[in-house]
């Protein structure tokens, strides 16, 4: 796999042979009046079925392999995939249900844990609240409104459909294996103010991170690529996750462009070398997100509420329009291309990513949006087809338009780093130069922030340059090359 820049000295995949089982989730009683505003807003969510509180045992996700959910009627067993550790306190943790039939994601942003699981159809969310505990919600996936990328049949406000790619060819045969090799397509996802307050709740019940949940939205986001056999490494490598200054309108179709325009982005995703820019926004919109389609490198933009981005994937639908992928073909499709749809599989009650509700609702019943891109030769858990060759083939058009994406931006071949402060509205934030890295004036990396900096030659940090105790500072030389 080529790689922009790599993940070396933050990412560790780990495997254990051990077969030892553990509880890793276990219900609790805490003190009820103790989290009853918490309680409370959980329950003021119309997606909310149920909630309880657990302990979630992190401390033994390093000791075995195999461990034990246990909560309300589920009571279940998961294998250990693997962990990506960006910082002490800043990892996520991917597991697979043993029978087959669902998987976990738990992401850790210092105090912060939250998960999301599945098992069958059915999806649970994990949150932490504001007294540390935490919370294990079921989710009722058909309360969420579909994404909002066509008005009257057309894309808001234009489409902008890729040429052919050049670094995969188009296959006549619809049978292609996953991608083995390939650029990470680097991803600048923004937040604002009002999504940041939202989801802790009035009076900050919950301790919920933004930042941490954007994680979660993008760890699911590229296991959905794995498992569909669009690529078998993670497509998104997060350049940066920070807040932005704006104000949610009225309008999705006008705050993209919005969006789009700000100077202030388009000069901070230039800067970070970024190839794709979400904004996660309030719900305000009455939809659940909205993207272009086929981008082109100033089009390669897109807007989702915080409330969808996890449970609903609607992260995921919007990265994948960014690819031409399209919605299913009875949902006002754009047709980029004849088999560039999502799927839906009325048998089995179920719809793959770019799948709209909407044909099922319309028969009486809901079809669980499931972590697959809608693929031929890839069978759901029931043991059907993800899609078909000749419509429903979204994993064909996201590989067929891969490199697009991974070639809009490249590193520079110097870097100056000047009076700039990382601080806690930062996740992380990565700069790569193909040649050095200085730094000039005041450059401070407060506590809770990551800096990671990744220079071919030289990186010269000046007087002037600092990092706090408790902040994470990752710095090396290494080759940096565009994505050929």
């Amino acid at each position: 796999m080529v790689l922009k820049h790599s993940l070396t000295l933050l990412s560790v995949i780990i495997t254990l042979n051990l077969t030892a089982q553990t509880e890793l989730i276990v219900p609790i009683q805490p003190d009820f009046y103790e989290n009853m505003e918490a309680t409370n807003f959980i329950f003021s969510k119309p997606t909310t079925i149920w909630s309880h509180y657990i302990d979630v045992e992190l401390d033994d996700l390093n000791t075995t392999d195999v461990f034990n959910l246990r909560f309300h009627n589920e009571d279940y067993n998961v294998s250990f995939d693997r962990k990506e550790i960006r910082s002490a306190n800043n990892y996520s943790w991917f597991g697979t249900n043993t029978d087959g039939d669902g998987s976990i994601i738990i992401t850790v942003l210092n105090g912060d844990e939250q998960a999301i699981l599945t098992k069958g159809s059915e999806i649970y969310r994990i949150l932490t609240t504001a007294k540390g505990y935490q919370a294990i919600v079921h989710i009722d996936q058909s309360q969420y409104p579909p994404e909002a990328c066509f008005t009257d049949g057309h894309l808001i406000p234009g489409v902008q459909k890729n040429t052919p790619n050049q670094g995969h060819q188009k296959q006549t045969n619809h049978i292609q294996q996953a991608l083995a090799s390939g650029c990470t397509i680097n991803g600048l996802v923004l937040y604002t103010p009002a999504a940041e307050a939202a989801m802790k709740g009035t009076g900050d019940p919950m301790l919920t991170d933004v930042k941490n949940a954007i994680q979660l939205a993008v760890d699911r986001t590229n296991l959905a690529f794995r498992l569909s056999e669009i690529t078998n490494y993670n497509p998104i490598e997060l350049v940066m996750i920070s807040q932005l200054n704006f104000i949610e309108g009225g309008s999705a179709g006008v705050d993209i462009v919005r969006f789009k325009d700000s100077t202030f982005v388009q000069n901070l995703r230039n800067q970070y070398n970024a190839d794709f820019c979400i904004l996660i926004t309030d719900d305000v919109y009455g939809n659940c997100g909205i993207a272009y389609v086929g981008a082109s490198n100033n089009f390669a933009y897109g807007m989702v509420p915080y409330d969808c981005m996890i449970e609903n994937l609607s992260f995921a639908h919007e990265f994948g329009h960014l690819f031409g992928a399209d919605h299913d073909v009875d949902s006002s499709p754009l047709t980029t291309a004849g088999y560039a749809h999502g799927y839906i599989d009325t048998v089995g009650r179920w719809r793959t990513i770019l799948g709209y509700p909407t044909p099922c609702t319309l028969n009486g019943f809901n079809c669980t949006r499931v972590a697959y891109y809608s693929n031929p030769d890839v069978n759901y858990i029931d043991g059907r087809p993800m899609g078909t060759a000749a419509r429903e083939n979204n994993a064909r058009e996201c590989r067929e338009n891969y490199d697009n994406l991974a070639q809009f931006q490249h590193p520079v071949n110097t870097f100056l780093l000047t009076n700039t402060t990382y601080n806690n509205n930062n996740l992380y934030t990565t700069i790569l130069a193909k040649q050095s890295i200085t730094s000039s004036g005041s450059v401070i990396v407060q506590d809770s922030s990551t800096l990671i900096l990744k220079a071919g030659q030289r990186i010269r940090l000046n007087n002037g340059f600092s990092t706090k105790s408790k902040a994470n500072g990752h710095y090396g030389i290494e080759t940096i090359e565009d994505c050929p």
